[in-house]
C-alpha cells in the first residue's frame, strides 16, 4: 500500500505539472515559444524517469523518491541548507524552474528562470564545504562543485551559495562563481561567467547585480 501511494501521489503531481503549461506553449506560433515548450516537456520528461527507483541527481546516493522527490512535489520540506542546495541542483538539472523560484528569497528571485537556450547537461554535484545551515540554524552556506556537459565537453563551477532561514523554512539567497571551465584546465572567470540561473546572462549582470 506504501507504493501504491507514492505511485498515486506522483500521478497527480505530474498530471498538475502538464496542467500547468501554458496553451501557448503546447501549440507553439514561433521558435523561442517552441524551444520554451521543448524546454517544459524535457524537464517533466526527465522527472518521469527519475521519478522510479533511479539514484537521485544530487550524489546522495538515494533513490529520486526518496530524496529530492518529495522536495519536488511538496510532500516535504528540506531541513538544512545542504539539502536545500542538492534539491536546487536536482531541479537545473530537470528544468523545474517552478521549484527552483519557489525556494528563491523573494528579495533575490528573477522574474522567469528560461531554460530554453541552455544546451548544457548537468553530470553531478559535489559538495565541498558547509558552514552552518543546520536545522537549528538561521543562515548557512554551501561551497560546491557543479559537473556538465556542454559541446561535448566536461566542465566544472564552482560555487559558494548562501541560504537564509525564513518562517522555519530555508531559501536559496544568493550566490558567487569562484570559478568555471573546463575539467583539467579551469580558468577563473568569477562574476563574468554565465549566470547559473539559466538567464543566459553573466553573473555580474544578473543574480549578482548589486
Amino acid at each position: 500500500m506504501y507504493y501504491l501511494h507514492i505511485h498515486l501521489s506522483n500521478v497527480i503531481y505530474f498530471i498538475n505539472r502538464l496542467l500547468a503549461i501554458p496553451e501557448s506553449l503546447s501549440y507553439p506560433a514561433d521558435k523561442t515559444m517552441g524551444r520554451k515548450a521543448c524546454s517544459s516537456l524535457c524537464g517533466l520528461y526527465k522527472e518521469l524517469l527519475l521519478n522510479t527507483h533511479t539514484l537521485c541527481l544530487c550524489g546522495s546516493g538515494i533513490d529520486y523518491q526518496h530524496c529530492c522527490g518529495p522536495f519536488h512535489s511538496g510532500e516535504k520540506m528540506p531541513a538544512t541548507a545542504e539539502a536545500l542546495m542538492r534539491s536546487r541542483y536536482t531541479a537545473y538539472a530537470m528544468r523545474n524552474g517552478a521549484y527552483l523560484q519557489e525556494t528563491w528569497d523573494a528579495t533575490r528571485r528573477p522574474e522567469t528562470i528560461d531554460f530554453s537556450r541552455e544546451n548544457i547537461d548537468w553530470l553531478k554535484l559535489e559538495i565541498t564545504e558547509t558552514k552552518k545551515g543546520g536545522i537549528k540554524d538561521s543562515k548557512g552556506v554551501v561551497s560546491f562543485k557543479a559537473f556538465y556537459s556542454q559541446d561535448g565537453e566536461e566542465h566544472v563551477m564552482n560555487e559558494i551559495s548562501r541560504f537564509t532561514k525564513i518562517n522555519g523554512r530555508w531559501f536559496y539567497l544568493d550566490g558567487v562563481i569562484k570559478s568555471i571551465g573546463k575539467v583539467g584546465l579551469q580558468t577563473n572567470q568569477g562574476k563574468n561567467a554565465l549566470c547559473s540561473c539559466g538567464s543566459g546572462k553573466k553573473f555580474k549582470r544578473c543574480c549578482g547585480a548589486g
